[in-house]
């Protein structure tokens, strides 16, 4: 009896132990093997997006940061550790975002205009005797006198000064400019949205050689069809009208073709 009893205690404490351990490992799961991936692809494309804004001249030490953050996180995806890849990539995304926003401030500041010497007006000396202008005596007949006494001299009519011409004519000009601007910058955003409509369309209609590549290449079912998602869904965001979104979507699939197709070293 006390050896069954024995042996019915050390039962239960090997199970209660084992659940303990398996409660931790699952605690332990946190981020999935895709979402790590998604987030070293995001990294990716937020780093070379700032170095496109030339946030290595502008933000040195952020930029240098988020590329020691993305190579650390694709060394940590390589040996499978996800959760620290993931973690690194989300890091190194927001510290390029934040060299982005740096070199757009720091590229937007004007240079300031340079400082013209103060040019002072020299005193002219008392003692200079300005000329002086003697009126000529005018004889006056006396007939004609009595008859400009009573007449009233003619009134002339407003003078617009100069000056008020030059200060029309300074904001006709201004407005002008501004309706210049205005009209050009829109031009700009119109020429914009249709590169980018261009270059979305083009890459969407890549999608069945490039399913076909992979199948012909014997990727994994799963890849394939993880890519066929991708695409439905650049394809829906174009349709309303979202082509920056829809461009990071494809931009994610082009990094995903490149190590797919690329010959392993």
């Amino acid at each position: 009896m006390k050896k069954t009893y024995s042996l019915s205690i050390i039962i239960s404490a090997t199970v209660v132990i084992g659940f303990f351990i398996i409660t931790l490992i699952g605690c332990g799961v946190s981020a999935s093997l895709e979402s790590a991936k998604n987030a070293v692809d995001d990294a990716r494309i937020a780093v070379k997006s700032a170095k496109e804004a030339n946030a290595e001249s502008y933000s040195p030490k952020n930029m240098k940061a988020a590329e020691r953050f993305l190579s650390e996180a694709e060394q940590a995806l390589s040996s499978n550790r996800r959760q620290r890849a993931y973690v690194l990539a989300n890091k190194a995304k927001n510290t390029a975002e934040s060299a982005k926003a740096e070199a757009k401030g720091k590229s937007a500041i004007p240079e300031e205009a340079p400082i013209l010497p103060e040019m002072r007006i020299q005193p002219q000396p008392s003692d200079v005797k300005q000329p002086t202008f003697v009126q000529p005596d005018v004889i006056i007949p006396k007939g004609i006198e009595q008859d400009i006494i009573k007449k009233p001299l003619p009134t002339t009519p407003n003078i617009v000064q100069q000056g008020d011409f030059q200060s029309l004519d300074m904001q006709n000009r201004i407005q002008a400019a501004a309706q210049a601007l205005d009209a050009a910058q829109k031009a700009v955003e119109s020429a914009r949205l249709l590169l980018f409509k261009l270059q979305v369309d083009v890459e969407l209609s890549k999608m069945d050689s490039n399913i076909k590549l992979l199948q012909d290449l014997n990727a994994p079912i799963e890849m394939i069809n993880l890519i066929k998602t991708w695409y439905n869904q650049a394809q829906q965001t174009a349709m309303m009208g979202n082509y920056d979104a829809s461009m990071k979507i494809i931009q994610r699939i082009q990094t995903y073709m490149q190590v797919l197709t690329s010959p392993i070293q």
